[in-house]
């Protein structure tokens, strides 16, 4: 998943902030039980608000993570 996820980074950047979550790192885990997180990997699609929009656990194909960034980047901030 990670070649896929920095490749779309890459493609994205200009529109889209892709933050990456250690889940090893206990600092994190506020924003873990925020999210809901439960395995890696999980994704979420979040507004600067941090409201998630759209998430997908377990391995996901690229045509699925870029339907939902087109999605999003269409749709009103919330």
């Amino acid at each position: 998943m990670a070649p896929i996820v920095h490749g779309l980074e890459s493609e994205w950047k200009a529109r889209v902030e892709f933050l990456y979550v250690n889940v090893a790192d206990s600092s994190t885990r506020s924003l873990r039980e925020r999210l809901g997180f439960v395995s890696t990997p999980h994704f979420f699609f979040l507004f600067d608000s941090g409201v998630v929009r759209r998430q997908f656990r377990g391995v996901v194909s690229r045509d699925s993570l870029i339907a939902s960034l087109r999605a999003i980047a269409a749709e009103p901030p919330s």
